[in-house]
């Protein structure tokens, strides 16, 4: 059931808030709660507890990570299981013990998980009212049970990441005044353009992945670009890894009518075969890069012509 509801996507809170009301289905008497590892490393934040009373819950809720700072603050530090079987006797709760009694809790038993990396990401916790042991059967519920916790704040961290680099891939691309574009293979197709696109071209990002790759730029600049990634595609599939990147100059048409000179850095992506999925690239607009590379060729040109021409008039005077 817990898994289907990660597969599912379900917020992190109400997956674990659903895993501790199982567990407590399952084993009469107990309250489980998780507790997750702040982002600074030092704390411990409410994961959930939906059965424990909710002063408690603030009281813990933010609680330093440290041997001696209950059950669950002790095993984050220790990164193993700790097994408390009488809060009231314990050294580990001396300064929680109030805190306990008044929310009528004898024993705790707390399993810290850990990510692929060894890294502690919380802890899930079991309270029973009075003093209590857990059998060896119940050990390997508790591993089990945190290994549920761990999948779940796994994939919620994995998405928020994945969230947060594409928040920053769309700042970049929609900043940038560079264009950035994804091209599919082997259909060869737009399927992203940044808004740049505007400012170079005149057309909206909507309307360039409108077009095809031919109409994208002059006819002359499209069968050479199309020309050029054929070619990389055999070399890339007789295994020349250094054909996936490429970098061109190329001629394209704005919605004015006018025709800018462009540089097309790309990159072929592949997928997890190891096959050409994808074309990743950035344009750029280089027209005045290469006006005054011509009027500089232009300069040279004429200095020589020059020099000739002194040069002539010097042997004639001899």
């Amino acid at each position: 059931h817990i898994l289907r509801l990660i597969s599912q996507g379900m917020e992190l809170h109400q997956v674990l808030d659903e895993l501790a009301l199982r567990v407590e289905e399952l084993h009469p008497g107990a309250l489980c709660s998780v507790l997750l590892t702040a982002p600074d490393g030092l704390h411990l934040c409410h994961g959930a507890a939906p059965s424990l009373p909710g002063f408690y819950n603030q009281a813990v809720n933010g609680i330093a990570i440290g041997v001696g700072v209950g059950s669950c603050g002790t095993a984050v530090a220790l990164g193993e299981r700790v097994v408390v079987e009488d809060i009231q006797q314990q050294a580990y709760w001396k300064d929680f013990k109030g805190l306990a009694a008044q929310a009528e809790l004898g024993s705790c038993w707390s399993q810290p998980f850990k990510d692929r990396n060894g890294k502690v990401l919380g802890t899930f916790g079991i309270y029973h009212h009075g003093p209590c042991t857990p059998s060896e059967d119940e050990i390997g519920l508790i591993q089990d049970y945190a290994n549920l916790a761990r999948l779940a704040v796994e994939r919620a961290r994995t998405e928020a990441a994945l969230l947060e680099s594409q928040r920053l891939y769309h700042l970049i691309a929609d900043n940038s005044s560079d264009v950035i574009w994804l091209m599919e293979l082997p259909e060869y197709r737009f399927s992203f353009v940044s808004p740049s696109i505007e400012r170079l071209r005149g057309w909206t990002a909507e309307e360039v992945m409108a077009q095809t790759v031919e109409e994208s730029m002059t006819p002359e600049s499209g069968k050479r670009i199309l020309d050029s990634l054929s070619n990389s595609l055999k070399r890339l599939a007789a295994g020349d890894q250094q054909a996936r990147f490429a970098t061109n100059e190329i001629e394209q048409p704005c919605k004015d009518g006018s025709i800018i000179v462009s540089e097309v850095v790309s990159t072929i992506l592949l997928d997890e075969a190891g096959q050409p999925r994808q074309v990743l690239g950035i344009t750029r607009d280089i027209t005045e890069r290469k006006r005054t590379e011509a009027e500089l060729e232009q300069y040279r040109h004429h200095l020589e012509q020059m020099v000739a021409e002194r040069t002539a008039d010097l042997s004639v005077a001899k």
